[in-house]
């Protein structure tokens, strides 16, 4: 009878089982880091179009990694610095992105993208002026551009050139009709004015235009307030309870159903204000401006006014100066406390009158009916002091944030060459529509 062959133990292949799933192991890492090497960018092109992958998706970080690099290997790419430039200003590096700019403009002047980015810097950094300037060079640049059309515009409207925004406005929209943030922002333009009808038609535009998200959000809390302060405040909470019920629930945030759950008095102000300090702590100060805002409009429109201006500072002390509920607070303050605009004078303006670099205020609209009104204050009137103190932008400002109301503002100015006082009591609400 024939024996099987003899077989070795079981201790003697284990080993080898180990070992060949371990060289197996290893072969599949190598393959996976060899594929991914050779799929990195060897040239500045490659590195650049990394970059710009990157950012579009939101990491900045890494595209400004890739920038860099492609930067290292080709420091004469315009491109690169604009598109670096943006990434450093969305993470809130000003100077940094500031100096791309300043690069890519030396290298390609005529590189509008390089001056429009350069402006958007500028803007935030409250630098007004100079962002006119690089936005008109952009304009000039490309002229069928409706964004640098409506960047200037909004650096207009906050330096107080609101005919010079609505130009703008205008023709960005005549550029881009379709484009949903045009109406968006000559809405607020017409908000700040108190143009309520104009507003609420501009938003309602916008909300139709703009794809599900924040700004469409935005459109229809703002629709409400315009519509509200029209008188209309039943078709107001109607028309946003049918936006709501038209979007998908996926889409809709917490933060909205809070929002438009208090304007149609489902929840109380204090719900409101509880949750802007509860739901997302990484966004404090941003909901505790937009609470404000909105439990101001509706404590205005119960004829509430002292409360209304306690809560739209509420708002100015977020610091939130980069959100669009600051800035229409700062309007509402300035129209129902004060009831006039001014803007800084330029340097030009001040040695015609020989005043002192840093002093001196251009009334550029006052509203009717409002307490700058009832003192007798008109559109193109040079302010000099206020309170006795130089009439100057953070004066102003220090003025709608602290200033009591009831307590009177003592205006030293000038018109048509003529020096005179003006005595505003911002206890005479302009009128809330």
């Amino acid at each position: 009878m024939e024996r099987p062959a003899p077989q070795a133990p079981h201790w003697v292949y284990r080993p080898v089982v180990r070992w060949s799933f371990l060289v197996l192991v290893a072969l599949v890492v190598l393959a996976n880091v060899v594929s991914k090497v050779a799929r990195l960018p060897t040239d500045a092109v490659g590195y650049h179009n990394r970059g710009v992958s990157d950012i579009e998706r939101g990491k900045y970080a890494e595209g400004i990694e890739n920038l860099t690099r492609s930067l290292a290997l080709d420091p004469s790419r315009a491109d690169s610095y604009v598109t670096r430039g943006f990434a450093r200003n969305r993470m809130g590096n000003r100077e940094a992105a500031i100096a791309d700019y300043d690069q890519a403009i030396r290298l390609d002047p005529a590189n509008a993208e390089a001056h429009a980015g350069r402006a958007a810097v500028e803007v935030a950094r409250d630098h007004l002026k100079r962002a006119i300037e690089d936005y008109t060079n952009a304009v000039g640049l490309d002229p069928e551009s409706a964004d640098h059309y409506r960047g200037r515009a909004v650096a207009r409207q906050r330096i107080g050139d609101e005919p010079g925004a609505l130009k703008d406005f205008d023709r960005a929209i005549a550029i881009a009709p379709e484009n949903g943030r045009g109406y968006l922002r000559r809405g607020d333009l017409f908000y700040d004015q108190g143009q309520w009808r104009e507003a609420a038609g501009d938003y309602r535009r916008a909300r139709h235009l703009l794809a599900a998200g924040a700004d469409r959000n935005r459109a229809s809390l703002l629709l409400w307030s315009a519509r509200a302060r029209l008188g209309d405040r039943q078709g107001a909470t109607e028309e946003l309870g049918a936006y709501l019920r038209g979007t998908k629930p996926r889409r809709r945030d917490a933060w909205l159903s809070e929002l438009s759950g208090f304007l149609q008095g489902k929840r109380t102000e204090q719900d409101l204000l509880n949750a802007a300090g509860s739901m997302d702590r990484s966004r404090l100060g941003e909901r505790a401006c937009e609470a404000s805002l909105f439990a101001a409009t509706q404590r205005l429109l119960q004829d509430d006014r002292a409360a209304a201006v306690a809560l739209w500072r509420r708002c100015l002390q977020s610091g939130e100066k980069d959100q669009y509920a600051f800035d229409r607070t700062e309007a509402e303050i300035r129209n129902v406390l004060l009831g006039f605009r001014a803007a800084d004078l330029d340097e030009e303006d001040r040695a015609s009158l020989s005043l002192k670099p840093g002093v001196g205020l251009s009334v550029v609209r006052v509203r009717d009916g409002g307490p700058a009104a009832r003192a007798g204050l008109t559109a193109g009137d040079v302010l000099l002091t206020i309170d006795g103190g130089a009439a100057n932008p953070r004066r102003l400002a220090d003025l709608e944030r602290r200033k009591a109301p009831g307590q009177p503002v003592t205006l030293g100015l000038i018109r048509e060459g003529r020096k005179m006082t003006a005595v505003i009591r911002p206890g005479s609400f302009a009128p809330t529509r």
